[in-house]
């Protein structure tokens, strides 16, 4: 192939330049720098190359035309660049290429943890008010047994299936203990003991004995509410099933606990309205009013709402149902949230992928070859000094070859096309492309797996 790769003026100097007293040559490094044609490395190596050649050619009556360059002198300025080439590429493998496949990799690591992670086994979960356990598949179906008698009952007319509120159920479980205030108020003044410091006041045996009264009481209205209101829901769902002889058991238990709150709710706000009585010198009637109020809400409303946030608690096929779903939605949850994170991480790998096979990779190719390539100049340059007019130059060399049947393929090594000139391994290369497709071949077995995840799926407990 016949072309230039040197902007080689049309007519070179009239005067030619003795580098030697034998040895005619056309341009010193002053011209060429001049005129802009080369580097100084392409000079210089052109130019030993064009004064081996004169030597190799003379005697034997040919043009410049007609030289021929020595194989030792191909080889010896292709080797230069296929070592630079060999640098170019492992360098720019190592920096660009590596770290992203490493990148691709770490992201489908990732994306088999959480794929595995959906489709591990999801436990069982057990219910507090029965002790049973179930699996996903079990609670899906006890969800829909539970549901199937609530429908049936509310079409019945009956309602012992409907749950309190929310905000009674929290209410119920921290008011008995708000009692702790009023109570604590009242013993410190009583007997004169300070709660911040033991050893103050009436001593460390009044201290103890206050915060001992104070907690034993509440625990003792909390525990006598809870059971009532528990023993009482129990009792209206055992008669709503028609069962009154496991009901009236029920209702017993919960008259007895609910004296039990009656009793200590009567002592409690009649030593408080005491109390509150004595700190005041000539009350008024709303001031009396006011403390009879405060000291009945503490003594009486308190524990009632305790009360009242278990007495009508649904039933147990409602909170039971209730429970399951809770659990099966923040299993489902975290199903989703594993897959979701699956696809995001071999979107990424997907995206980086094409980054390294159309940008990193190419990019690294193509510096190789030129690189390589690069050896022409200096054996044109040779020609250039020895006065040739009619350089024949090789085409650029391709990573890539077409097989047989029509598929390209990386070829194992390139040269610069000169004659004789040694070849660059693109070994290198090869197995980056190697990796590639292995971890393609990775990612499709992992959207397939992520494509075969199974979802968790519970009844609506609604």
């Amino acid at each position: 192939m016949s072309t230039t790769l040197i902007p080689i003026p049309p007519e070179p100097p009239k005067t030619t330049v003795a580098m030697h007293t034998h040895f005619a040559l056309s341009y010193t490094w002053k011209l060429a720098k001049r005129a802009g044609l080369v580097t100084k490395t392409v000079f210089i190596q052109g130019t030993t190359a064009a004064a081996q050649m004169i030597r190799f050619n003379a005697g034997k009556g040919l043009t410049p035309d007609q030289y021929t360059m020595s194989q030792d002198s191909v080889v010896a300025l292709a080797r230069t660049y296929v070592q630079s080439g060999d640098d170019v590429q492992k360098n720019g493998l190592e920096k660009t290429v590596d770290p992203a496949l490493d990148t691709v990799e770490g992201l489908q690591s990732g994306a088999k943890t959480a794929i595995d992670a959906a489709n591990a086994d999801k436990g069982t979960h057990t219910v507090k008010e029965t002790g049973a356990a179930y699996s996903p598949a079990e609670a899906y179906a006890q969800v829909g047994e539970d549901m199937n008698v609530i429908h049936g009952d509310l079409a019945s007319g009956l309602t012992h299936h409907k749950r309190t509120p929310t905000w009674l159920r929290i209410a119920g479980e921290v008011s008995p203990f708000l009692e702790i205030v009023g109570l604590l108020s009242w013993l410190t003044r009583l007997w004169n003991a300070d709660v911040l410091h033991p050893t103050g006041g009436g001593g460390l045996i009044v201290w103890v004995l206050t915060l001992v009264l104070v907690v034993l009481s509440a625990v003792a209205v909390a525990f006598a509410a809870k059971a009532g209101g528990v023993a009482h829901n129990r009792a209206r769902e055992a008669r709503a099933e028609g069962n009154m002889h496991a009901a009236e058991p029920l209702f017993t238990k919960r008259n007895w606990m609910l004296a039990v709150c009656g009793v200590l709710g009567a002592i409690i706000s009649t030593t408080l309205i005491i109390r509150g009585l004595q700190s005041l010198d000539n009350p008024r009637w709303y001031e009396i009013a006011a403390i009879v109020a405060l000291c009945l809400v503490a003594g009486f409303a308190m524990p009632g709402l305790a009360y009242a946030a278990k007495a009508t608690d649904g039933s147990l096929h409602s909170r039971r149902a209730d429970e399951l779903q809770a659990w099966g939605a923040q299993v489902a949850e975290t199903q989703t949230q594993n897959e979701e994170a699956a696809q995001g991480l071999l979107a990424q790998a997907t995206d980086l992928d094409s980054t390294v096979v159309h940008t990193s990779l190419p990019k690294v190719a193509e510096d190789t070859v030129a690189e390589v390539y690069t050896a022409v100049q200096p054996y044109e340059w040779a020609y250039v000094q020895v006065g040739a007019t009619n350089i024949e130059l090789p085409a650029c060399p391709s990573i890539t070859a077409i097989d047989p049947d029509g598929k390209p393929y990386i070829v194992q090594s390139i040269t610069c096309g000169l004659p004789g000139a040694p070849a660059l391994d693109l070994q290198p290369i090869k197995t980056r492309m190697g990796r590639i497709e292995v971890l393609r071949d990775q990612r499709e077995t992992l959207y397939q797996e992520l494509a075969a995840i199974v979802p968790v799926e519970f009844a609506h407990a609604s």
